[in-house]
């Protein structure tokens, strides 16, 4: 997995941290997978960082990664986040601003990308031909994270983002990635669940999560509901007949019949007007 190092690092506040936390910071960025997930446990990933026990016991590293930061850059984007760099989820930790700075370096891989196909383009240009007066019939070159959107639609942590059931939702991938047969590719995998899940209320979002969790399932299930039962789909349509009269003579009947034939032509008889 690569990951991108920006210069920004070595001005941020993370960079007055003593070694052993920004060594461990940047041993994560190296293993997090697409989506900012680090497995493993925490004396697990200090070994391999090779960071300095002593100083570590002296001052832990991931109190000072999870904690607040009142002097971080991210403040102004997510204050919400009051300038924490890592969560921990069931399994391992999550790098809090990893999809934003990945959205920035799939930005810069697309200009290198076209920078790249214009010159190739320039090459093959005439020399007796100048390069305005070709026009070019080939569709932009696409960086593979577009492609893999129009395939499989968004990934799943940018669909689901911007709402409250994201950090459930990271809770569910990680426990699903523990258990069970692997798909052939997790992110279509998720992005089809997360997709599926805003069809529903964020109560019956939370409940379909949790029950999945708390019985090992594999999958996604619509909650019961009704005591077990399916909500019904369609509507139940009765007729409600009246009961016939118990005390009526023949005679009654016949001149009600009569009535009714009456009434019938008359109604006829205003139609064809």
């Amino acid at each position: 997995m690569y990951s991108k190092l920006f210069s920004s690092l070595v001005h941020s506040s993370l960079w007055s941290e003593p070694d052993h936390i920004r060594l461990l910071f940047i041993t994560l960025l190296a293993i997090a997978d697409r989506d900012g997930i680090v497995y493993g446990s925490r004396s697990g990933l200090m070994r391999a960082a090779m960071i300095d026990l002593d100083a570590a016991d002296e001052i832990d590293p991931w109190v000072r990664l999870m904690g607040p930061d009142n002097d971080s850059s991210d403040l102004m984007r997510n204050p919400e986040n009051e300038g924490r760099r890592i969560e921990e989820i069931p399994g391992g930790f999550r790098i809090i601003n990893y999809t934003y700075y990945k959205s920035l370096r799939d930005s810069e891989d697309r200009k290198v990308q076209n920078r790249e196909a214009q010159k190739r383009h320039r090459e093959k240009v005439s020399p007796d031909k100048p390069v305005s007066a070709i026009v070019s019939h080939r569709k932009p070159i696409e960086s593979k994270i577009e492609t893999e959107k129009k395939k499989e639609g968004h990934p799943p942590v940018l669909i689901l983002s911007h709402t409250r059931l994201h950090k459930k939702f990271l809770e569910w991938m990680a426990y699903r990635k523990s258990i069970g047969r692997k798909p052939k590719d997790w992110e279509a995998f998720f992005g089809k669940q997360a997709e599926w899940l805003l069809t529903f209320s964020e109560t019956d979002q939370i409940e379909i999560l949790d029950q999945s969790i708390r019985n090992g399932w594999m999958g996604l299930f619509e909650p019961k509901k009704l005591n077990g039962q399916k909500k019904p789909t369609k509507p139940d349509y009765k007729r409600n007949y009246l009961p016939a009269p118990n005390n009526i003579s023949d005679e009654e009947l016949a001149a009600k019949r009569a009535q009714v034939r009456e009434l019938s032509a008359k109604l006829r008889d205003e139609l064809k007007k």
